[in-house]
């Protein structure tokens, strides 16, 4: 073990200080670590270059990860296909109220123009 500059050497990263006493842990907003587990789990980067982005802990990605997925695992299984189907009608919804807009937005324009003909 070599001890230099207030940097241990054995055991942890390099260049990663030791804390000391009266230092305090930098508390990670929730946010963030869904953030950063939804990259790892589901879209596969690798660890090491999620805990560089976000500047925590390989151990900490993992731990989030696991309590991620035992939360996921918990939920009954037709929750999902349920949500979905809310979300497909929710969506077709949506599709119905825009081309009712743009519609609309049509025969604004035709009575614009026949306006400014008869003008």
């Amino acid at each position: 073990m070599e001890i230099r500059q207030g940097v241990l050497r054995d055991g942890q990263g390099e260049g990663e200080k030791r804390r000391g006493a009266g230092t305090r842990r930098r508390r990670t907003s929730p946010e963030l670590k869904l953030k950063s587990v939804k990259l790892y789990l589901e879209w596969g980067l690798p660890s090491r270059l999620i805990c560089q982005e976000f500047r925590i802990r390989k151990h900490a990605l993992y731990r989030w990860a696991r309590q991620y997925r035992q939360l996921n695992s918990e939920v009954e299984p037709d929750t999902y296909s349920r949500k979905e189907m809310e979300l497909w009608d929710r969506l077709a919804r949506l599709k119905l109220q825009i081309d009712a807009c743009d519609r609309q937005a049509d025969e604004m324009g035709e009575l614009a123009i026949k306006v400014s003909e008869l003008s």
